[in-house]
């Protein structure tokens, strides 16, 4: 996706601090010099515990947190009459606004939000003797995933016959993403799949294969 700024969001009764990632706005008074922490972060295996029969050990996938450093160039309107300090204090205000100490990070393509993470500030550096005006800030993330604001929805109360397919399209991703899902079987069946799309040549596909097959009103819960 095309990111074009990053709003920093204290309290949802403040305004944003944005910060410009291009030269979009004329007048940015926070210009973005580099992100660190945006990457994908490296599924982890927690052991959860054996098979009652097989004593198979079984483990449960999870995300570390995530640490997002934001690196900023100051850049006062002078015009306005601002300086350095004024809107160095400015972030300074927003972050001291809430409370919590939480902080919510909307990542926008122009007017459009596309993704946003919730995280508190745990390091706001700033060097006061680099030749050029700047301020890093660290914001650590305990839910390392990236979220869409209104998230992509599908209904279904019944499907039935031989092999039923629910195919759901997302023209508005640009990134790989996750969904939740639930789901009740009102009949019998070896297995359940997840599959990219449905085509002989295609061989990525997701099973699940419980012992014995689903059975009736057994759920479903991805």
């Amino acid at each position: 996706m095309r990111v074009t700024s990053v709003a920093l969001y204290s309290s949802q009764f403040t305004e944003p601090i944005i910060f410009s990632l291009g030269e979009t706005d004329p007048t940015p008074q926070y210009m973005v010099r580099t992100i660190i922490g945006l990457d994908a972060e490296e599924i982890i295996p927690k052991f959860y515990g054996f098979s009652s029969y097989s004593r198979q050990k079984y483990y449960d996938f999870g995300l570390k947190e995530r640490d997002i450093v934001i690196r900023v160039v100051l850049k006062p309107r002078f015009n306005l009459d601002e300086s350095y300090s004024d809107i160095r204090d400015e972030i300074y205000r927003t972050i001291s606004s809430n409370r919590t100490g939480i902080i919510m990070l909307h990542f926008n393509s122009g007017a459009t939000t596309v993704a946003r993470i919730p995280g508190f500030i745990t390091k706001l550096e700033v060097p006061y003797f680099s030749k050029t005006p700047e301020l890093q800030m660290t914001i650590r993330c305990d839910d390392p995933m990236f979220r869409a604001l209104n998230p992509v929805t599908h209904s279904a109360e019944y499907f039935g016959g031989y092999n039923p397919m629910v195919i759901i399209y997302d023209s508005l991703s640009t990134a790989p993403h996750g969904f939740t899902m639930n789901m009740t079987f009102n009949d019998t069946t070896p297995y359940f799949t997840v599959q990219d799309e449905i085509s002989p040549t295609n061989e990525w596909r997701f099973r699940v294969i419980p012992s014995g097959g689903f059975l009736l009103d057994d759920i479903l819960y991805f």
